[in-house]
């Protein structure tokens, strides 16, 4: 089937139109070896084979971006929105405010299709331990944004933009390794946990220096230069965790962290672009960007009385949230608001219902 906005299509992808999964790795005939593996308790299972773990790795991969479309904050946005572009549609409805807002939303996923560039890999045999430098620059159909260049001496191997799409894929990539640990966790020999966690390991570092995937893997490439202690399970659940509140803050939290931002940026010019869109609630993959490398600048201070580095490997959570209080707290006097995030949720809920009689008709 043709799609037109979709994630990377590597073994299979979501739909961002449909909200549809595609399993493109396979075929209907592992349909019922599925179905058995998902009955199964992950949190005691053990692969038998590495069909089984690279079926259920995949499955929940996918299913990572499908809670991330439904049950985020970003997601309702994403969905509401595109919604009501659908609604106005159906209903030949001539105003032009559903599409633009909308388009906003799509092109924060469409960046990284459009302008990533690979140039001369030939040398770039370990991409990990390429040269990383970021800057912003402007593209008359997605304004400005940030592209990271990955060097190999004096050579250029490839321009990234730092986009939604990079994002969402390192969340879905989270999911697939830590459900591969945790399975191989549950052997029961200690040789058996380590010959598997090593080939995981083995299986996560071809990850990291395959140029070709890059919207899979440069987040993890940046997070583990600046946090080289973490092993792979705390770098994991690291970003995961990082990625769990970017996408789950209110736009009003957004256009605070702005502020923030605003100061961290040397080209004003084109970074004024930028803060534009956080203040219109945008540009949670900015605030990623900017997190890992504040976190960095936080560890490495010592004015912060609750800064702890052991909790990003024991407490990511417990982390975050000092950091939250401290650091970006210590920038900005008002900045959490949890009533403000069920609000915001609460008006997508509502939106998404009003929908609901065009998209599916009362054929009772």
């Amino acid at each position: 089937m043709q799609r037109t906005l979709k994630t990377a299509n590597i073994n299979g992808y979501l739909d961002f139109i449909t909200n549809l999964i595609e399993i493109s790795k396979y075929n209907k005939n592992i349909k019922n070896i599925t179905e058995n593996l998902l009955t199964k308790d992950f949190q005691t299972m053990v692969f038998s084979n590495k069909f089984e773990e690279n079926i259920i790795s995949l499955i929940y991969h996918e299913i990572t971006h499908f809670l991330d479309m439904t049950t985020t904050l970003w997601g309702l946005e994403y969905n509401s929105r595109k919604l009501l572009f659908i609604k106005n549609q159906i209903l030949s409805n001539k105003k032009t405010d559903a599409i633009n807002v909308f388009k906003l939303n799509v092109s924060e996923i469409e960046i990284h299709n459009r302008l990533i560039q690979i140039y001369d890999t030939s040398q770039a045999k370990d991409l990990f331990l390429a040269d990383l430098k970021h800057h912003l620059v402007y593209n008359e159909n997605f304004g400005s944004l940030i592209m990271i260049d990955f060097f190999n001496q004096k050579n250029l191997i490839a321009s990234v933009p730092f986009s939604m799409l990079s994002l969402l894929e390192a969340n879905a990539i989270c999911s697939e390794f830590l459900i591969k640990i945790n399975c191989a966790l549950n052997e029961d020999e200690q040789i058996k946990q380590q010959i598997s966690l090593n080939l995981i390991e083995k299986d996560f570092n071809n990850l990291l220096n395959n140029y070709e995937l890059l919207e899979y893997n440069f987040i993890f490439i940046l997070t583990k230069k600046h946090f080289p202690c973490l092993n792979l399970k705390e770098l994991l659940i690291f970003i995961k965790t990082l990625i769990d509140y970017i996408l789950n803050i209110s736009a009003m939290e957004i256009s605070s962290i702005s502020t923030l931002i605003k100061h961290t940026i040397i080209n004003q010019y084109l970074g004024n672009a930028i803060i534009k869109d956080m203040q219109r609630g945008m540009s949670r993959h900015i605030i990623l960007f900017k997190f890992i490398l504040m976190i960095y600048e936080y560890i490495n201070q010592d004015k912060f009385k609750l800064n702890n580095p052991d909790d990003i490997k024991n407490n990511p959570r417990l982390f975050l949230n000092n950091f939250i209080n401290e650091y970006v707290a210590y920038y900005l006097d008002y900045f959490e608001m949890e009533h403000i995030r069920t609000l915001e949720y609460q008006v997508y809920i509502k939106s998404l219902e009003e929908s609901k009689d065009i998209l599916v008709p009362d054929h009772t």
